[in-house]
C-alpha cells in the first residue's frame, strides 16, 4: 500500500514540475509557440530564446512581426537589433501582458495610433536608435503605466 501512495505522490510531483516548466504555450497556435520551438527555425529563419516570462528575439534579423508566435505569459519581450521598419497595427494581435518591450536598434520609421493599444501594463519601452522622426501623442493613449 505504501508503494502505491508513493507512486501517486511521484506522479503528482512530475505533473507539477512539467506544468511549471512549460513557459512557451501560445493560444495563437494552441501549442508550443513557434518562435520558441527550434523545429520551426527552418520555416521562420530564427528561434527566440524563451524562458518564462521573458522572450529574447534580439539579433534574429526579423523584419515582419507577424512571423512571431510569442508565449501567452510573456512580460518581457526583446525585439532589439532586428530589421523592423514598421509597427503600424502589427502588435494589436498579441494577447500577452508585456511590461517591458525592447524595440531599439531597428529601422522603425512610423508608429500608428494602435501600435501599443494592447499594452496597458507596459512599464518600460525602448524605441532608441530607430528612424522615428515624429509621431502623434495618440500613439500612447492607454499606456498610463510607463515608468521609464
Amino acid at each position: 500500500m505504501k508503494i502505491l501512495i508513493l507512486g501517486v505522490i511521484c506522479i503528482n510531483i512530475i505533473c507539477q514540475i512539467k506544468g511549471d516548466a512549460d513557459p512557451v504555450w501560445s493560444s495563437k497556435t494552441d501549442g508550443i509557440a513557434h518562435s520558441c520551438d527550434s523545429s520551426w527555425k527552418k520555416q521562420l529563419g530564427f528561434t527566440c530564446s524563451c524562458s518564462k516570462p521573458a522572450v529574447d528575439c534580439k539579433r534574429m534579423n526579423i523584419s515582419n512581426i507577424e512571423d512571431l508566435d510569442i508565449p501567452d505569459e510573456t512580460t518581457n519581450l526583446d525585439l532589439s537589433f532586428n530589421n523592423l521598419s514598421s509597427l503600424l497595427d502589427d502588435l494589436t494581435g498579441f494577447p500577452f501582458p508585456v511590461e517591458e518591450l525592447f524595440l531599439s536598434h531597428n529601422n522603425l520609421e512610423t508608429l500608428s495610433n494602435l501600435t501599443f493599444y494592447n499594452f496597458p501594463l507596459l512599464k518600460f519601452l525602448d524605441l532608441s536608435h530607430n528612424k522615428l522622426k515624429a509621431f502623434s501623442p495618440a500613439v500612447f493613449p492607454v499606456i498610463n503605466s510607463i515608468q521609464r
